[in-house]
């Protein structure tokens, strides 16, 4: 019990670590290894959730301890800070791509004055 707690414990601090540098990566702008991160922070949330399941077996209220009440606040506000950060990366992602449809619309507008000389003929 004691072992899966100290896992459990484990797990959940890497979990924070991780979020902590992703949303540091968020701010810098450095979306790919702040995604990375991410990635590897949900692999943590999955060890979590194996260590949870066997130490249920043995204390269904072991997250009632307040080492643990503590640490799932610091998450809860942690998690918070990154949705608004991941939102808000989401819309400025969403005008760049708006800003690469009006210049690739202008783009095909652009006529150049020559004649449509570049076509294929069927010549025999």
């Amino acid at each position: 019990m004691e072992a899966a707690q100290r896992q459990i414990k484990f797990c959940l601090e890497v979990y924070r670590k991780r979020g902590e540098e992703a949303l540091d990566l968020f701010a810098r702008g450095e979306l790919d290894r702040a995604l990375e991160c991410l990635k590897w922070r949900k692999a943590a949330y999955l060890n979590f959730r194996f260590y949870d399941q066997q130490a249920v077996k043995f204390d269904s209220d072991y997250l009632l301890q307040e080492e643990f009440q503590d640490l799932w606040q610091r998450l809860g506000e942690l998690d918070r800070k990154l949705t608004e950060v991941m939102q808000g990366a989401g819309n400025n992602l969403a005008a760049q791509l708006q800003r690469i449809r009006q210049h690739r619309l202008s783009i095909r507008r652009y006529h150049s004055g020559s004649s449509q000389g570049g076509a294929f003929r069927k010549t025999v």
